[in-house]
C-alpha cells in the first residue's frame, strides 16, 4: 500500500501492517496502547485531496464540481499524481465550462475531442487508462 503525507509521497507499507500503538495521554489520564489506524489516515488524506479538487472547481464555478474524488480514486489506483486530470481539465475545457462539441463528456480533450463517453466517471476512467497505456508504450509505469 502507498501512502502520501504532507509533502512525502508514495510511502511504501506493508499490508500486514495497519494499525500502530500508541500511548495518549488526554486531560492527565493515560490511555495505553491506543490503535492509529493507518488505513482510516489515508482515508482522510485522499478526501482532503477531493475536497481540494471541489474546492478549486467550486470556486471557479466550473462543471466539474463534484468529481474530486473519482479523480483522486483513478489516480490513487494507477498511482498517477492527484493532481494530474485536474490539470488537463482545467486546460483543456476549464474544468468542463468548455467541453467538447462534437462528443458528451469530454473536459479533458480526449482524442482530439473525437471521443466521447458515456458519463464523466467513464471519461476520467478512460483518461486514465489511455494515459497508462501510453507511458507503458514508453517503457513507464503507472501502476
Amino acid at each position: 500500500m502507498s501512502l502520501s503525507f504532507g509533502g512525502i509521497h508514495n510511502i511504501e507499507v506493508p499490508q500486514s501492517v495497519l494499525a500502530q500503538k500508541f500511548n495518549i495521554e488526554v486531560n492527565g489520564v493515560l490511555a495505553f496502547n491506543q490503535a492509529t489506524n493507518l488505513e482510516t489516515e489515508a482515508l482522510k488524506i485522499k478526501a482532503q485531496k477531493a475536497e481540494a479538487i471541489d474546492a478549486y472547481f467550486a470556486e471557479r464555478d466550473m462543471p466539474l464540481e463534484g468529481m474530486g474524488m473519482k479523480m483522486v480514486e483513478e489516480a490513487e489506483n494507477n498511482e498517477i499524481d492527484w493532481r494530474l486530470l485536474p490539470a488537463i481539465a482545467v486546460r483543456e475545457s476549464t474544468g468542463g465550462k468548455n467541453d467538447c462539441n462534437k462528443v458528451k463528456n469530454n473536459p479533458f480533450g480526449w482524442g482530439s475531442c473525437k471521443i466521447g463517453f458515456d458519463s464523466l466517471d467513464k471519461a476520467i476512467e478512460g483518461a486514465i487508462d489511455d494515459f497508462c497505456q501510453a507511458c507503458e508504450n514508453q517503457d513507464k509505469q503507472c501502476k
